[in-house]
């Protein structure tokens, strides 16, 4: 039988003869909106500035070096003793093979998945509600577009059957929950912006109000890498304060770290809702294009590796090649494998299960 070629075909109709019936819609509707203004009104409950962050950022460092050491030591040891542990009969792996092994490279089984959630500073709750803010409106969009599509297409198809007060009702639904999120999001963005510069405003009342012993620490956290720069301080006085160039750099550098940590604390919002699961489950049901995330965390973790950890990797003559390669290696090659896994390979996506009712 000859097949007659005919156009892509039209996605599944919404409504109360359609596919996707109207009572299955409503309901994961419903579920959706909901965890959105549960996510809000969760997002209010935070703290106003955390330092938490911080403090697990400097553990987590420490972790990562003992985690290189450690895998080269144990990487001897495979090397020099395991030839002699099979000689005597034993298949099964050396004892240093097992679980030390397993904890060592933890770290780099993070970044496997594409997650850098270690990577945070000062956490800022106008900067989290934010990115929340504007992760939910581009959910909102796609679905008001979908319905207005399927209307089209029930026009097309049956215009006597087409309820066009049902589609109304759940597009005007719609609009009026991005509409409040919307007018939280402007609030947002000023208390973020706010937020930012009076931290950066009160630096140097801080910093008088500092004892002399601790400034010197202080400073080193500060600098944090920049302290070889090509603007970087000549002198050898670690208590004169930074020049104006330095705050300026230092500033967009802890900046970017500030946004960096913000989306990494909506990931992590994200992830203990199960948010995206349920998103995926209820696109993939209407047969709508997932919307992706800007992967924030990981190109602002990019951006600063390149703006810090190498010129200083570069220019710092008392490290030799091994050392710099391994330091840009860091700073720049794992931060942008994390990136392309998540991204093309969709790590992030992984475990998103369809929504059943």
């Amino acid at each position: 039988m000859n097949r007659v070629a005919t156009g892509p075909a039209a996605p599944p109709p919404v409504g109360a003869a359609g596919i996707v019936d109207a009572a299955r819609f409503d309901a994961l509707l419903r579920e959706l909106l909901s965890k959105y203004l549960a996510l809000v009104g969760q997002s209010r409950t935070l703290p106003v500035v955390s330092i938490t962050g911080l403090l697990r950022f400097v553990c987590l460092s420490l972790r990562w070096l003992f985690s290189i050491y450690g895998l080269i030591v144990a990487a001897a040891l495979d090397i020099t003793i395991r030839p002699l542990w099979n000689l005597f009969g034993h298949k099964t792996l050396a004892p240093w093979s097992r679980w030390p092994l397993r904890w060592l490279a933890s770290p780099f089984r993070t970044l496997h998945r594409g997650e850098v959630s270690g990577l945070r500073f000062f956490s800022l709750r106008a900067v989290i509600r934010l990115f929340l803010f504007y992760r939910l409106s581009q959910r909102l969009d796609p679905l008001m577009l979908y319905l207005k599509e399927r209307r089209v297409y029930q026009f097309l198809e049956a215009p006597t059957a087409v309820d066009a007060g049902w589609f109304d009702d759940r597009v005007e639904t719609l609009r009026a929950c991005r509409e409040v999120i919307g007018s939280q999001l402007g609030a947002a963005v000023v208390a973020s912006a706010a937020g930012s510069a009076t931290i950066f405003a009160l630096a140097p009342k801080l910093w008088q109000l500092a004892p002399d012993d601790w400034k010197a620490p202080l400073l080193t956290l500060v600098r944090f890498g920049l302290d070889r720069l090509p603007i970087a301080l000549q002198s050898s006085d670690a208590l004169r304060p930074p020049t104006l160039p330095e705050v300026a750099l230092m500033a967009a550098a802890y900046l970017v770290w500030i946004l960096v940590t913000g989306w990494i604390d909506l990931r992590a919002l994200v992830r203990a809702a199960d948010l995206q699961g349920m998103e995926s489950g209820f696109f993939d049901a209407c047969g709508i294009e997932r919307v992706r995330d800007v992967p924030v965390d990981l190109i602002g973790c990019a951006l600063l590796a390149i703006l810090a950890f190498v010129p200083a990797a570069l220019q710092d003559p008392t490290i030799n090649p091994a050392q710099r390669c391994l330091i840009i290696s860091l700073f720049v090659c794992l931060p942008l494998y994390a990136l392309v896994r998540r991204w093309w390979f969709h790590t992030d996506e992984a475990g998103a299960a369809p929504a059943t009712r």
